[in-house]
């Protein structure tokens, strides 16, 4: 038999607008994306430069729509060094659900939302 999960029940995601085959000068770039919550709202969203060793807050725009809204993010990165950087984002919902490390499986990956990397 198969693992099953609540199809109802929509987990906590987040994505970011940046392009992978840009070389970035040093200075001021800004990231940002789209996080958003099944069930409630996004209250914080994290990114990570170095691959998950150190998060920092994201500014975070207000929730318009309480669940299942879209919720806009950016944050101003300081690249002070050439060079090749593993960035992450995770977001955590009103009812305290952070995005996991790893995906649970799940039949075609509908309910995926592990944090994505790039």
């Amino acid at each position: 038999m198969s693992p099953s999960f609540l199809l109802f029940l929509v987990d906590s995601n987040s994505s970011y607008n940046f392009s992978l085959k840009e070389t970035l000068n040093n200075g001021k770039h800004l990231i940002k994306g789209i996080p958003w919550a099944g069930k409630g709202f996004i209250t914080k969203l994290e990114i990570s430069i170095d691959g998950g060793i150190t998060w920092l807050n994201a500014m975070l725009e207000s929730a318009k729509n309480a669940g299942y809204g879209w919720q806009s993010w950016s944050y101003e990165w300081t690249l002070l060094d050439k060079g090749e950087y593993k960035i992450m984002t995770k977001a955590t919902d009103s009812y305290d659900r952070t995005q996991p490390t790893l995906p649970f499986w799940n039949r075609k990956g509908y309910g995926y939302n592990a944090i994505d990397e790039i």
